[in-house]
C-alpha cells in the first residue's frame, strides 16, 4: 500500500494519542497505542470523517471507544 495522507494522519494520531495517554502510572509504547486505536475502529474515521458521531452522541461514542 502506498504511503497516503490518511496513513500519515493515522500514524501521527497514534503517536500523539499514545504520548498524551502515557502518563505516570499508565505508560505504554506508541506501538501499543497504535494497536488500541486500530482495534477501536477509529482509523476508518480518518478516511471518512462523515462517520463521526453527532455532537449530541460524542460522549456515548467516546465511552464505547474506550471500552
Amino acid at each position: 500500500m502506498p504511503y497516503s495522507i490518511e496513513e500519515h494522519k493515522h500514524r501521527f494520531s497514534a503517536w500523539a494519542a499514545s504520548r498524551a495517554a502515557s502518563v505516570k502510572g499508565s505508560r505504554f509504547s506508541v506501538e501499543i497505542g497504535n494497536k488500541i486505536l486500530g482495534r477501536s475502529g477509529l482509523p476508518r474515521l480518518i478516511e471518512n470523517p462523515d462517520m463521526l458521531p453527532d455532537a449530541e452522541n460524542v460522549d456515548e461514542n467516546h465511552r464505547l471507544w474506550r471500552q
